[in-house]
């Protein structure tokens, strides 16, 4: 995995943290667990450039759902952020129009995503 692609699943991880307006340290906790999966030949992720870059509006989610190609990576990454949505043990309105979202922008399959989101609960 190269460091684009980490950047991009934490980018999402990220905006699923976001997507709710609170903040949770198990949504924290989930993220950094995330970092620590991405670590590889490539290295750790700068997971504090990354979440200023988010914060900071310099990345968007539609360029981070864009830098992943394979559908394995935009399963993965959508697995991702359902985790952290859920992390917090509840799927909030704002999270799931959130999700809807990046399912689109992801171009998954109805599916891998209701698969993903049943493993999930």
């Amino acid at each position: 995995m190269n460091p684009e692609q980490q950047r991009a699943f934490l980018a999402i991880a990220l905006f699923a943290a976001f997507a709710d307006g609170d903040k949770h340290d198990r949504e924290r906790d989930e993220i950094r667990r995330i970092a620590e999966s991405l670590a590889g030949e490539a290295g750790a992720p700068d997971l504090a450039r990354i979440y200023q870059d988010v914060l900071l509006k310099r990345l968007q989610l539609e360029a981070a759902a864009a830098a992943l190609t394979d559908t394995g990576e935009c399963q993965l990454a959508y697995e991702f952020a359902v985790g952290v949505c859920e992390a917090d043990g509840s799927l909030s309105v704002a999270e799931r129009r959130f999700l809807d979202e990046l399912k689109t922008l992801l171009k998954l399959d109805a599916s891998p995503a209701e698969r993903i989101e049943g493993e999930a609960d």
